[in-house]
């Protein structure tokens, strides 16, 4: 199951928006929370919000899980990040 759970993170990955304009493929260096994830661009590290995930806010029940389990998913992969200008 772990498998699928992967290949479900890659996939919302490759969707995700960037404050940045153009589209850029970098490593996931944290997981903000369980819908943000940080990743270095041009030295900076760029906050990217997950396009389609609605997750639970801090001081929510089973937040830091939810923050685990996308950090989990996430930490050092690379992914492409997409913009939306």
């Amino acid at each position: 199951m772990v498998h699928g759970r992967t290949t479900l993170a890659t996939s919302v990955l490759l969707i995700m928006t960037s404050a940045a304009c153009a589209d850029f493929t970098r490593p996931v260096i944290s997981a903000l929370n369980a819908d943000i994830v940080v990743v270095l661009h041009h030295k900076k590290a760029e906050h990217i919000r997950l396009q389609g995930i609605d997750c639970l806010e801090k001081a929510q029940a089973f937040e830091q899980r939810a923050k685990q389990a996308t950090s989990s998913l996430s930490f050092s992969k690379t992914v492409t990040v997409e913009a939306y200008c």
